[in-house]
C-alpha cells in the first residue's frame, strides 16, 4: 500500500490517463480555473500533466492526501485485506483514518473555493479514499458503503453545488 510513502510515480499508464484528462476537459469545452492536487507524488504528476495541457494554475492542498492508514503503508495489499478489518463485516478501522475525518477533509476544501463565473470548474486531484468519503458524505449516504463507490482511476466527478455548499456527487466520466 503507497499510503503517504513518497517515491511512488505514475506508471507509464497514469501518465497517459493523466494527459487524456487534460485532452478531454479541453475537448469537452470545461474550462478550469483552478486544479488542486494532493501534494502526493501521483496525485502531483497527475495535476501537472492536466495543469500543462489546459493552462489551469495548479496549487496542492495538504488535504486532499491520501487517506490515513500509517500503520498498513508499505505493506503487501494482500496483507492489508487479510489482516486489516477493513473488508470484515462490520467494518474495522484498525490503524486507518476515520472515513468522517477523510471526507471532512476534502470538504473543507471545497467549501473554501470562490467560483468566479458559472463557466469555469475546478479540479481536485487526490486519492480513492478520501474522495469516496467525500462522495459518501456529499450524497448522505453511510460510510459503510465505501466499498460500493465505484471510482475508477481517471475518472471525473461532478459536485453539484446548492447555496454555496456540496448538494450532490455525480459521475461524469472517466478515461
Amino acid at each position: 500500500m503507497y499510503g503517504d510513502l513518497p517515491g511512488f510515480h505514475l506508471s507509464e499508464e497514469g501518465v497517459v490517463q493523466a494527459q487524456k484528462a487534460g485532452d478531454g476537459f479541453v475537448q469537452a469545452g470545461i474550462r478550469l480555473g483552478l486544479i488542486i492536487s494532493s501534494p502526493l507524488e501521483r496525485a502531483a504528476e497527475t495535476a501537472q500533466a492536466v495543469a500543462s495541457v489546459t493552462g489551469a494554475p495548479l496549487r496542492f492542498d495538504e488535504r486532499l492526501t491520501e487517506w490515513g492508514n500509517a500503520l498498513w503503508a508499505g505493506k503487501k495489499i494482500k496483507e492489508f485485506d487479510l489482516k486489516s478489518g477493513y473488508y470484515a463485516e462490520p467494518m474495522v478501522m484498525n490503524g486507518m483514518e476515520p472515513h468522517e475525518r477523510a471526507a471532512q477533509r476534502v470538504l473543507s476544501v471545497i467549501h473554501e473555493l470562490k467560483f468566479s463565473s458559472d463557466n469555469e470548474s475546478v479540479l481536485l486531484v487526490s486519492h480513492r479514499e478520501a474522495l469516496a468519503s467525500a462522495i459518501l458524505s456529499i450524497n448522505r449516504q453511510p460510510f459503510d458503503r465505501i466499498h460500493d463507490v465505484c471510482l475508477p482511476m481517471g475518472s471525473v466527478w461532478e459536485v453539484v453545488l446548492r447555496d454555496g455548499l456540496p448538494f450532490e456527487a455525480k459521475f461524469k466520466w472517466e478515461f
